[in-house]
């Protein structure tokens, strides 16, 4: 078994100059989408198209169900812990994210501010009525933690005039 051909070198290949030989278009294609009578045959990406559609024609109600159970697995995770402590854990994980790969989690977060962006665009279309007391989140860029203490206001100060010592 020549296994050098699987790396793209034959056997008049010099190794170790580093020369490689590389196949024609023609040697590279080995299979052909017909077989010797003539008929079809299917590949992995012709037959996953094929099931998709007979199970969307089938049981058009699977979709469903499938598109649905992970929100409703969601929201019972949702009442089993609470929102507090879900808040918690989803923080608790987005930090450690951001600590051992900063560059996912700060993808991450680019790609949740564009989503809660959507989100606002689709709630500015709605009625007052329908949106009032809905708050979708701010995932904007975090603002520079010493100019916020800087210029934010002190303690007590942010209640107002006339609290301090109560």
């Amino acid at each position: 078994m020549n296994f050098g051909a699987w790396f793209g070198r034959s056997d008049g290949d010099d190794h170790r100059s580093g020369a490689r030989s590389r196949p024609h278009a023609q040697e590279m294609v080995t299979e052909t989408p017909l077989t010797q009578d003539h008929r079809l045959r299917p590949t992995a990406r012709y037959l996953l198209i094929v099931g998709v559609l007979l199970i969307l024609i089938r049981w058009p109600l699977a979709v469903v169900i499938a598109a649905l159970a992970p929100l409703a697995l969601l929201g019972l995770v949702r009442l089993w812990l609470g929102p507090g402590r879900l808040s918690a854990l989803t923080v608790g994980g987005y930090r450690r994210l951001a600590w051992r790969r900063p560059e996912l989690a700060e993808a991450l977060r680019r790609g949740a501010d564009h989503l809660a962006a959507g989100l606002d665009a689709i709630l500015d279309r709605l009625p007052g009525s329908w949106v009032r007391g809905l708050y979708p989140p701010d995932l904007s860029a975090p603002a520079d933690l010493a100019t916020t203490l800087e210029t934010g206001p002190e303690g007590f100060d942010r209640h107002g005039p006339g609290r301090r010592g109560r």
